[in-house]
């Protein structure tokens, strides 16, 4: 039997899109790929396969382009312009208002207080100031209303502040010649002085450019790859960037209407598909599941159901695991019987559900396919047995 594949692509798509004046003679006579997400007027997809093997000294060359990009959203479009090089003071974007009464205080860079300001985000009874000066380094201060009184809660260079549902996020790092860092902060709403500290998770790299999800998640950009980080804390790096990347520096980033991702750095824009699985998360229940996945190529509802020895995707370990519904879904078939699958030959992912109603985790023998487990032990107990009930003290 002829292997039968489901999706030509699953795990997140690669496409690089260049400007025509950069490489004409590497993307004249091309024709655009055929690939979900619609590519700029004047853009055209440039076959990552080319940079594959790239040598360092190319490598370094893209690090001299004199062109960097940005992209912003347009519309239900993107639209994707070089970036400005401040050649004068009067060509660096104005700066952000602070409080009147702000002075320089130790722990900020250089000798003022504009010095290496990033952001300043103003709160009922005070400010947010984010600093990020790069080896020179950086933090996020925290401001009365007229910032006479001042409370430095990061001392790290401060990449982005992002409002999120019920709080804000902080992503800190620096990338400088051998060091590569980064963190991820999750605050409460400040209230004057007042502010806790809710999260806190390392990355694998510095942040660099980030976006929100209509879902309140964030999608940001590190020096290695693609993350994405939930209200609650919980991380998942989505994607490794190839290696031609590492000299590129992201500056920006959007999602288009139909969630394709673009990222502009220096010398290219880097357009990324996100696949129907990269949406699914542990918690999900089953319509949620089958309205982004679609229909199963079998279900297993447990020992109990007429078919559950002809799926057989339910043993000792769901049982374990208090899960009682499973889906399969092959992305290249041989066997006739779904109970006779071959793992070496089949390939398939396989959903679980606890008896709570929720998505416990994601089985892949696929190599291109990352299997989804909870991230922390604590929340995996919670999609199993629920929230766990306390007893009430009798006196």
């Amino acid at each position: 039997m002829k292997p039968v594949s489901r999706w030509n692509k699953y795990t997140v798509q690669f496409s690089v899109t260049v400007a025509t004046i950069l490489l004409p003679q590497m993307v004249l006579g091309q024709q655009p790929a055929p690939l979900p997400g619609n590519i700029p007027v004047g853009w055209y997809v440039y076959p990552e396969s080319k940079l594959k093997n790239l040598n360092e000294t190319t490598l370094r060359c893209f690090n001299y382009s004199h062109n960097e990009w940005q992209v912003t959203n347009e519309g239900n479009g993107v639209k994707i312009t070089e970036r400005p090089r401040p050649k004068g003071k009067d060509d660096f974007p104005p700066l952000p208002s602070w409080p009147p009464l702000l002075k320089h205080e130790e722990g900020m860079p250089g000798r003022s207080v504009s010095a290496g300001l990033r952001s300043a985000m103003h709160f009922e009874h005070g400010w947010l100031l984010a600093y990020a000066a790069g080896e020179w380094g950086g933090g996020l201060w925290l401001t009365n209303e007229d910032g006479s009184k001042t409370k430095r809660i990061v001392s790290d260079n401060v990449r982005a502040v992002v409002p999120i549902d019920g709080g804000i996020l902080v992503l800190s790092g620096l990338a400088h010649m051998s060091m590569d860092s980064g963190n991820a902060f999750i605050f409460s709403n400040p209230d004057g002085l007042n502010i806790a500290l809710q999260h806190t998770v390392h990355l694998d790299g510095a942040p660099s450019a980030y976006a929100k999800q209509p879902d309140g998640t964030v999608l940001f950009v590190t020096t290695r790859g693609l993350s994405r980080i939930t209200q609650f804390g919980e991380l998942k790096n989505l994607t490794h960037f190839p290696k031609w990347t590492s000299l590129q520096y992201p500056n920006s980033m959007v999602i288009a209407s139909d969630s394709t991702i673009f990222i502009a750095m220096r010398m290219f824009v880097l357009k990324l598909h996100q696949t129907r699985l990269s949406l699914l998360r542990p918690g999900m229940g089953p319509a949620e599941v089958l309205k982004i996945e679609g229909e199963p190529d079998a279900i297993d509802s447990g020992g109990d159901a007429p078919n559950h020895y002809d799926v057989n995707l339910l043993g000792f370990c769901a049982n374990d695991h208090n899960e009682n519904l499973a889906y399969i879904y092959f992305t290249e078939r041989r066997a006739d019987k779904i109970a006779r699958r071959d793992p070496q030959r089949d390939r398939y992912v396989i959903l679980f559900f606890s008896a709570e109603g929720k998505f416990t985790r994601m089985f892949s023998n696929a190599a291109d396919i990352p299997a989804i487990f909870p991230p922390t032990e604590a929340l995996w107990q919670r999609l199993m047995w629920g929230s766990p009930s306390r007893k009430s003290s009798v006196r």
